[in-house]
């Protein structure tokens, strides 16, 4: 359960609360799970549909300008910070969202096709246009 969690969110304490979280559910409706034919499916699923949603609440509120911050200090490079401001600011919504989906939560395509509703070879498409205009910040890393 942990492991389906953690490949989702990628963070070591959020993972586990989405666990403690599921399995204290299932403590407090134990009386309701017991028509379940596959309980090992069922709760395989429940973990990655809870770990998605978290993941995306924190999508939501996170901002680019909080990813460009955490990025410039991990690299404290002044030409560093203006050119990724610079190329985050070019974005459009669709590729701000897939920028975050792929990169900081660290979606497949598969998962982002269906969070989205598109095809998976539109989005590695996007995913290769992003990629192409970060392309500047390549000497950085």
């Amino acid at each position: 359960m942990f492991f389906t969690a953690f490949r989702i969110l990628r963070n070591y304490e959020d993972a586990k609360d989405i666990v403690s979280d599921f399995l204290k559910y299932i403590l407090e409706k134990s009386h309701r799970i017991d028509y379940i034919s596959n309980p090992t499916a069922w709760i395989s699923q429940s973990i990655r549909n809870n770990a998605i949603k978290y993941s995306q609440k924190r999508l939501k509120t996170v901002s680019i300008m909080e990813v460009s911050q955490e990025l410039c200090a991990a690299v404290p490079d002044y030409d560093f910070i203006i050119r990724l401001d610079e190329i985050l600011n070019t974005f459009t919504e669709l590729e701000n969202t897939l920028f975050e989906m792929r990169f900081l939560i660290g979606y497949s395509s598969k998962e982002i096709a269906k969070e989205t509703g598109r095809p998976v070879g539109t989005i590695d498409s996007d995913i290769f246009r992003i990629k192409a205009k970060l392309k500047p910040l390549k000497d950085y890393f």
